[in-house]
């Protein structure tokens, strides 16, 4: 569970972080207004952030899940995943 709510905390705080900044940038950058375009250019350049953010979290739960049966551990599962 701990891995879950670290992974839910890091994609929240890095999609909350992001859209308002993206969106601000896409309109300065285009000069574009806020608009229907606007809000899905932000959204999906906000995902794509969003993803590679959250990507090591999934990586290292992913590694655990995989080694449950051997008694793996976080540090253990990340330096695999390191390797």
């Amino acid at each position: 569970a701990g891995l879950s709510m670290t992974r839910s905390a890091v994609l929240t705080a890095s999609q909350c972080a992001t859209y308002d900044e993206v969106k601000k940038a896409w309109m300065r950058a285009t000069g574009a207004t806020d608009s229907l375009g606007t809000h899905f250019s932000a959204s999906m350049l906000t995902g794509l952030v969003t993803t590679t953010v959250t990507n090591p979290v999934d990586m290292i739960k992913t590694q655990l899940y995989m080694d449950r049966g051997a008694g793996g551990s976080p540090l253990g599962a990340l330096r695999t995943v390191l390797a």
